[in-house]
């Protein structure tokens, strides 16, 4: 055998090793770990959870007599192709057969609800792409707050406090006299406790905000990142 022939079938082999061993271990050369968005694709329409942003207001609201479909796919831990294209019953998080809702609310059709108990009120939301149900920080207007909930949110959510009137008034002219800079952090060094604010209106959503302690200061991530006088700790105590 020449010094060619030699080296081909050397590399045939190598080729084949190699092959060997992505199939044993599962993956291929061209696979990776996936960051996925949080989403679901039903009816050819991605819809993606909004963390700590949009929060059902009312659990009644949700329309769990029918479900409007339910995943099919849990795409997580499945696929290693960042070049998957989703299809419909796919979902990023969710295990297969996990039920889709909607609301009763047929003014807010570009919404899904998913039942998940570590979500204030029992509910995770997911909004179509550009659709107007998009909860962000530049919509929510204090003066038309009607109710604000204080919840710890580890190790699940729990209310603490239900705020109301003149003690809910008093919550808020705190925030507005927090001095607005985006480069205020919590002190590094310190174990922080989180707690989320749920802000109540007349939509069938509310907006959840987080309120972090750093034993010394408070931290207020609303439109601004707020350092929050120390007198908002008896609203969570």
């Amino acid at each position: 055998m020449n010094d060619l022939r030699r080296w081909l079938l050397y590399g045939v082999i190598m080729l084949l090793l190699i092959s060997l061993s992505a199939c044993r271990s599962g993956k291929t050369e061209f696979e990776t770990e996936v960051d996925w968005v949080d989403f679901i694709m039903l009816d050819q329409t991605m819809y993606t959870h909004l963390p700590h942003r949009g929060i059902i207001a009312d659990p009644s609201q949700v329309a769990t007599e029918t479900p409007i479909g339910f995943t099919t796919f849990e795409i997580s831990g499945n696929v290693h192709h960042a070049g998957y294209q989703p299809k419909d019953g796919d979902a990023a998080f969710l295990p297969a057969g996990t039920a889709l809702y909607g609301l009763n609310n047929q003014s807010e059709p570009a919404v899904i609800a998913v039942e998940d108990p570590a979500e204030v009120n029992g509910f995770k939301l997911y909004a179509a792409e550009h659709s107007a149900f998009q909860p962000n920080a530049e919509e929510l207007d204090l003066s038309k707050v009607i109710r604000i909930d204080i919840y710890q949110r580890n190790p699940s959510p729990k209310r603490l406090r239900e705020l109301t009137g003149a003690e809910m008034k008093g919550f808020i002219r705190l925030l507005e006299k927090g001095q607005a800079d985006s480069m205020d952090q919590p002190d590094s060094s310190a174990v922080l406790t989180y707690y989320d604010v749920i802000f109540y209106g007349i939509k069938p959503y509310a907006f959840s905000r987080a309120l972090a302690d750093d034993g010394r200061d408070f931290i207020f991530y609303g439109k601004n990142v707020r350092k929050v006088s120390a007198d908002i700790r008896k609203f969570v105590e």
